[in-house]
């Protein structure tokens, strides 16, 4: 499966902050996906900051620390899923069907 495949249009951020200012503009995402180590805003920080915004887009969290507390921490801000890289394509084959309500 790739992109193509699914008919799914994907946008990228640069950083936390990037991804906030799209949304504060009006752009609206089904799924966002960010690393928890991201410059000039964090992943907990951006997922903070969307969540108060109203944004309920699943938002998924990857990481390549192993820490379960950690995890609680991203959870307790708003954070749907919290995986540790390397993404596999079922992985990310599931949150798509999740967000087309397959899953």
């Amino acid at each position: 499966m790739n992109c193509a495949e699914t008919k799914h249009v994907w946008r990228e951020a640069k950083n936390g902050q990037e991804a906030v200012i799209a949304h504060h503009i009006g752009a609206c995402f089904d799924l966002i996906m960010m690393d928890l180590d991201m410059s000039v805003m964090n992943g907990r920080q951006e997922t903070m900051e969307l969540r108060d915004m109203h944004v309920d887009s699943l938002i998924v969290g990857m990481t390549s620390r192993e820490k379960e507390e950690e995890e609680k921490l991203f959870v307790d801000v708003g954070l749907d899923y919290y995986y540790q890289k390397p993404l596999t394509i079922d992985v990310v084959h599931d949150l798509v069907e999740k967000i087309n309500g397959n899953a």
